[in-house]
């Protein structure tokens, strides 16, 4: 996220954000909590889990340096929808909801970049879930066309 931004910006954001150090196994977000913060990994690696209707934990997906988190839920202000919790000793910034909407109005051009890459992360993980479902559609035994309402 932080590679479309020059030095200037850099500096910017990092006055709008709090960074912290997390052990391994340390729990950064819950599923189900309040959702009033996003985090970019600055170091380390960190695994999103997701629990079924049974209680059992699915992992889904690990992720390194540079990756933002929870910023979905962040900004539509839904319930997080994964845990994240840290495989190895994690250094994470810290950009709340508010701390985003002031960029966004004090700092328009710095709110469009993250705007922007924000979209981009959110595009990417649409994308890879697209190929999951497209390569796991055989196999659900669901037809390769998409159905659509009648009256469309």
């Amino acid at each position: 996220m932080l590679e479309a931004l020059d030095e200037a910006d850099t500096q910017l954001l990092c006055a709008h954000m709090t960074c912290f150090s997390a052990p391994r196994g340390c729990v950064l977000m819950r599923e189900g909590d309040d959702s009033s913060f996003m985090l970019i990994l600055m170091t380390g690696r960190v695994e999103l889990q997701i629990k079924d209707e049974a209680g059992q934990i699915h992992r889904m997906v690990s992720l390194g340096p540079g990756r933002t988190i929870g910023e979905m839920s962040m900004i539509d202000q839904t319930p997080r929808s994964k845990t994240c919790v840290a495989l190895e000793p994690v250094d994470v910034a810290v950009l709340t909801r508010q701390a985003f909407r002031d960029i966004l109005l004090t700092t328009p051009r710095l709110g469009n970049k993250l705007l922007l890459a924000v979209m981009h992360s959110l595009a990417e993980r649409l994308h890879r879930a697209q190929d999951e479902l497209a390569h796991k559609r055989p196999a659900l035994g669901l037809p390769w066309s998409a159905t659509r309402p009648a009256d469309l």
